[in-house]
C-alpha cells in the first residue's frame, strides 16, 4: 500500500496535461483547466507573504477535473498487470499485489515491482511517503523474510493494514482503525446530544452524521458486541438524555418509527 506525499501539491502542469491528452480528454478543456491552475499565487510562510509568482506545479483537489489529471497521469507511467502482478489506483492511493509459487519468490518480487513503482512516480515528480507504506502479508513467515531481506524498509508489515480509512487484517489480528472510527462518532453524538431539537430530528441527524461515519467499511471491518453497545448507549442518551431503558436496542427501533 503506497502514498504519495502532498500528491495533488506536486502535479507538474506540463507532464498532466499531456498525459490528459493522450488519454482522449479534450483538449479544450484541457488547456481551460490548466490556464486556470497556473493562476498567481502568494505563498505563506511564518506569517510572510512572497510577491505574486506564478505556479507550474500543482492542481486543485476541489476540481472536478483534477482527479481525472492525476489518475491520468499516474496510469500513463503505472501499467503493471500480469497473471502474478496487479497494481490498483484509486487516485493516489495505489496497491501492488503480489502472487508467486513460493513466499520468498513473493517478496522479493514485491519488493523489485515496488521499487520499480516507485521510479515510475519519480518520473513525474511524485514524492513518496515512506513512513506511510504497509506491506500485508498473511503470514508471520512471510513478514519474517521480508524483514530479513530488506532490514532497512522504512514503512509498517504485518497482518493488518488501513486501505482508504479500512482495515483489512487476517482472523484474529485486531482492527487498527475501527476503535478510532468507535471515538470520533462518539464525539458526533455527544454534540448532537446538546442540540435544543426533537427526538425525530435529532434521529436524522444521527443517521446523517453519526450512523453514515461509524459504519462506513463495516461489511469488511465489523464492530465488536463491546463497540455496538457503546454505540447504541450513547445513541440512546442523545435521544433521552434524562431517561433510561432496559433494552436500548428496542428503544432506538420504536423511536425510529
Amino acid at each position: 500500500y503506497m502514498d504519495c506525499s502532498k500528491c495533488y501539491e506536486r502535479v507538474d502542469h506540463k507532464i498532466a496535461a499531456e498525459a490528459a491528452s493522450k488519454t482522449g480528454c479534450n483538449p479544450t478543456i484541457v488547456a481551460l483547466s490548466f490556464q486556470m491552475y497556473k493562476t498567481d499565487r502568494i505563498i505563506q510562510v511564518h506569517k510572510s507573504n512572497t510577491d505574486t509568482i506564478g505556479a507550474q506545479r500543482g492542481i486543485l483537489a476541489g476540481c472536478a477535473y483534477a482527479v481525472h489529471y492525476l489518475k491520468a497521469m499516474i496510469t500513463k507511467k503505472q501499467q503493471v498487470k500480469d497473471e502474478d502482478n496487479e497494481l490498483r489506483d484509486y487516485v493516489d492511493d495505489m496497491v501492488i499485489f503480489k502472487e508467486e509459487d513460493t513466499e520468498e519468490q513473493t517478496m522479493e518480487g514485491l519488493y523489485n515491482d515496488l521499487v520499480a513503482a516507485k521510479d515510475k512516480l519519480t518520473a513525474v515528480r511524485q514524492v513518496m511517503n515512506n513512513g506511510k507504506e504497509h506491506i500485508f502479508c498473511q503470514t508471520k513467515k512471510g513478514a519474517q523474510i521480508w524483514n530479513d531481506k530488506f532490514a532497512d524498509y522504512k514503512g509498517r508489515i504485518g497482518q493488518a493494514v488501513i486501505d482508504l480509512g479500512i482495515t483489512f487484517r487476517t482472523h484474529q489480528q485486531k482492527s487498527l482503525s475501527k476503535p478510532k472510527k468507535v471515538d470520533d462518532t462518539v464525539k458526533v453524538v455527544r454534540r448532537i446530544q446538546s442540540l435544543g431539537f426533537s427526538v425525530k430530528d435529532k434521529i436524522k441527524i444521527i443517521k446523517t452524521a453519526a450512523q453514515s461515519k461509524a459504519t462506513y467499511g463495516a461489511a469488511v471491518n465489523p464492530f465488536t458486541i463491546a463497540q455496538i453497545k457503546v454505540l447504541r448507549a450513547k445513541c440512546t442518551q442523545a435521544l433521552w438524555p434524562k431517561k433510561y431503558t432496559a433494552c436500548r436496542t428496542v428503544g432506538l427501533l420504536i423511536a425510529d418509527k
